[in-house]
């Protein structure tokens, strides 16, 4: 999930659908890979499990095209 976050703040309500930017269909599979093109700003990803209360560790890559990040 990615989430857009206003002023470079996290509103209390962050998680609410307002603030949701991407989400993916869950798939019980070992690796995933998504492509987005996004408005410039300060956003939020949040991995998580296939199951819930499930802990894990998680390794995020993030690509930026050049002159696009500010």
């Amino acid at each position: 999930m990615a989430f857009q976050v206003q002023d470079g703040k996290l509103p209390q309500t962050f998680l609410n659908e307002r603030y949701l930017v991407k989400q993916i269909k869950y798939r019980n599979v070992r690796e995933t890979s998504e492509t987005y093109q996004l408005e410039p700003g300060t956003y939020v990803l949040v991995p998580s499990t296939y199951y819930p209360n499930e802990q894990a560790e998680f390794l995020l890559r993030a690509y930026f095209q050049k002159g696009s990040y500010h």
